[in-house]
């Protein structure tokens, strides 16, 4: 049995994450090489897999991107906060150079990858990130859920909290799920970073309101078999309680089935230690091969 070597590269606003593994998701290297300009970051993941070796690659990267292969701008970085990437066609520049097989999706999809590879027995799930902001993976039928664009369900309009008067913090719809909900969110309407409030019921009672609706929304919308967890953010236990108690508040037994009537299976918290995106990147090359 041959098992190729494929690279995975974890695309961030903050850094870039390249790695050596095979395709069985099994990680053996990496380096971290910090965010800056288009060039000068990928130019170090060149010379990483100029030493390094590998048959094809997978990118899981911030967005928005443009996902649909029959496009001549195939991974490229659409309009982008990080403005030096607006329109950046990373898939391009990488392969002038490396000239082998590359594939590229969202962080939240690659994460979402993994999470379905490592639950063999369901066919559809969703990650959600939160963090510094809320980015949604969705497999469905183990495909990745897209549309004209990759969905942006980090943006839908919510229900607000009737004691909750935070105009929101993002910069395009101020109080939509990100901008409610979001480790911004929460440090401009608190004042204080996200881990500096671990414990504080307040806190994460009105962020789990948020996050339990929008999954309530979500199930209604794709009901998937689980919801997972990750994030700076969304991996704090104490939302974990809130977000299940306000999903169900929400959902109110409209759309019971084996998986949403046990919210202890149906939304969890990731347990691949903020992996999933570099090992869902992995995957990624040989997705429904």
């Amino acid at each position: 049995l041959i098992i190729l070597k494929i690279g995975a590269i974890e695309g961030g606003g903050t850094k870039f994450i390249c790695a050596v593994g095979n395709e069985l998701g099994t990680l053996e290297k990496e380096i971290l090489i910090k965010t800056s300009s288009p060039i000068e970051t990928l130019d170090k993941v060149i010379l990483f897999f100029k030493e390094n070796k590998v048959e094809k690659i997978g990118i899981g990267c911030f967005g928005p991107l443009e996902l649909n292969e029959e496009s001549e701008n195939y991974g490229s970085i659409l309009n982008s906060p990080k403005l030096e990437w607006s329109n950046f066609n990373i898939v391009k520049y990488l392969n002038n150079a490396l000239n082998i097989p590359i594939k590229i999706t969202t962080d939240v999809n690659a994460a979402a990858l993994a999470e379905i590879n490592k639950n063999t027995n369901l066919n559809s799930i969703l990650y959600i990130t939160i963090g510094t902001g809320i980015g949604v993976g969705a497999i469905i039928n183990r495909k990745f859920l897209s549309g004209i664009n990759h969905p942006e369900m980090g943006h839908i309009r919510l229900k607000k909290h009737k004691l909750d008067n935070f105009i929101g913090s993002c910069p395009f719809h101020n109080d939509c799920l990100e901008g409610l909900a979001s480790g911004i969110a929460i440090e401009k309407r608190f004042n204080k970073k996200g881990e500096e409030l671990l414990d504080n019921n307040e806190v994460w009672n009105l962020i789990g309101y948020y996050v339990g609706q929008a999954i309530a929304n979500f199930n209604f919308i794709l009901s998937p078999q689980k919801v997972i967890l990750g994030g700076s953010v969304g991996m704090n236990p104490l939302l974990l309680f809130y977000i299940k108690k306000y999903f169900i508040e929400f959902n109110n037994n409209y759309l019971s089935n084996q998986y949403t009537n046990d919210p202890d299976k149906f939304i969890q918290i990731s347990s691949l230690n903020n992996r999933a995106g570099l090992i869902g990147a992995l995957l990624l090359p040989n997705m429904n091969k």
